[in-house]
């Protein structure tokens, strides 16, 4: 193929393959560098508890206390290591892991003779029915990984849908970071907080607005936020589920972004596709069928 045209794929931030390989080797230079990060989490060190954060350790054990018996929890976008792996290493919880590239991370950690504590499957927040299919979960989080999602609203939607009724759901995300980022690689939706800390908010490369928790039968039961002089920061909140009824309103706004998400992937499927074809002389897709994605 001509260098060129193989660059300009190579380098199209649409490119989710390349997304996914550049967090690959990011994630092979940590190993190398024997980052503590890593190395902590798998191994139970001395850090351990604090990445997973005080508030989920009280958490399971005052649910231990109250139901005799530990929690089940749930970390989609768990990276190498799930976040959470000081539960799964004393006993505290019972941990599963959901990843695009849960056997890739795999396969990493094993080549620098670690593994994670907790099981980590396969798959994506937007399709946990079909990952784990008739499960629920006494806590469901994500940790700086719901805005990387293809379709974030849609994701949070399946979270909710996996966490018992009177379980708890949990995010922590760096505010604005796909701004802060330049929207590159897997970085295209803006999560940040309402003014009270209260709910969860989103926007997208098309300043389309939804708020994630509003209207989703929630109580939040805490909540921080730290904000710096640029709009950035970091914000976690954790939300005890009252019940399960969305509203259809709720469904309607989760309908639009996916309808976005869909657009914007059959927009790239059918760049590659005409590229492709051009190149090889095929039928010149691009040159008559140009689709204009912004009435979606």
């Amino acid at each position: 193929m001509n260098t060129t045209i193989a660059n300009s794929i190579k380098l199209d931030p649409r490119n989710l393959a390349r997304c996914y390989e550049q967090e690959l080797s990011w994630k092979r230079g940590r190993l190398k560098e024997r980052h503590p990060y890593l190395q902590d989490l798998a191994r139970n060190g001395s850090k351990a508890r604090q990445f997973c954060g005080k508030v989920f350790v009280d958490l399971c054990q005052s649910f231990a206390a109250e139901h005799a018996r530990i929690p089940s929890m749930l970390d989609v976008g768990c990276g190498p290591v799930t976040s959470f792996a000081y539960l799964a290493h004393e006993g505290l919880a019972e941990v599963t892991g959901v990843d695009p590239l849960a056997d890739r991370y795999a396969a990493l950690l094993a080549d620098f003779g670690l593994e994670s504590p907790a099981e980590q499957v396969n798959g994506a927040g937007e399709w946990l029915e079909r990952v784990l299919p008739d499960q629920e979960f006494d806590i469901v989080a994500t940790r700086n990984a719901l805005d990387h999602h293809q379709c974030p609203p849609l994701a949070w939607l399946r979270m909710f849908e996996r966490t018992r009724v009177e379980g708890y759901l949990a995010q922590s995300h760096s505010i604005r970071e796909a701004t802060k980022e330049g929207w590159k690689q897997l970085h295209q939706y803006d999560l940040y907080p309402d003014d009270d800390h209260t709910n969860l908010k989103l926007s997208d490369s098309e300043g389309r607005h939804i708020c994630l928790t509003s209207g989703l039968p929630l109580e939040k039961v805490f909540s921080t936020a730290n904000h710096n002089a640029d709009g950035s920061g970091w914000f976690t909140s954790m939300y005890r589920k009252r019940g399960t009824v969305v509203p259809a309103e709720y469904f309607a706004q989760v309908l639009e972004q996916a309808s976005f998400s869909l657009a914007k992937r059959h927009e790239w499927a059918l760049h590659l596709e005409s590229t492709f074809q051009d190149w090889s002389g095929g039928f010149p897709t691009a040159r008559f069928f140009q689709p204009d994605w912004s009435r979606t």
